[in-house]
């Protein structure tokens, strides 16, 4: 059943000021909820048979948003490492995805005039896509992120 969304925003409690989580971009303070989404165990994390019977870990998905640079981000629970070591999400592998990242990363390119003195951060997941559609014009340099996007 869905909660009506006034009764689920009146039951969060206002993050305090010094403690709480702050912002990976800027360290502001994260003090605005976009949205709240329960809990969840970690995408990928497969259970092995053994495993079954055992308590799975659920995490909060909390989303903020930074008041200052206006990031969408969760609060980190668990390391990259602990969620991407065994990722099994290949983007490059559905021919409708990477038309549309074609499409896309095109498009921003040359709307916003994007050249090699720009820098670009892509999420893991898209840095084959991005590489193999940049290669073929003027494009900007590629910087690497560990973040999940």
């Amino acid at each position: 059943m869905l909660e009506d969304p006034q009764n689920v925003k009146d039951t969060l409690q206002p993050v305090a000021a010094g403690e709480g989580p702050r912002c990976r971009f800027c360290n502001s303070p994260l003090q605005h909820i976009f949205v709240d989404l329960g809990m969840s165990p970690l995408s990928n994390a497969y259970l092995k048979p053994s495993e079954l019977a055992r308590m799975e870990p659920f995490y909060p998905l909390v989303v903020f948003v930074c008041a200052q640079c206006f990031l969408v981000q969760l609060e980190e629970f668990e390391s990259p490492d602990g969620i991407f070591s065994d990722y099994s999400y290949f983007s490059s592998y559905s021919e409708s995805w990477v038309e549309h990242a074609r499409v896309y990363t095109n498009m921003i390119v040359d709307r916003l005039k994007l050249g090699r003195r720009h820098r670009v951060s892509s999420s893991p997941a898209m840095t084959a896509i991005f590489c193999s559609i940049s290669s073929q014009k003027e494009s900007p340099s590629l910087e690497l992120s560990r973040q999940p996007t």
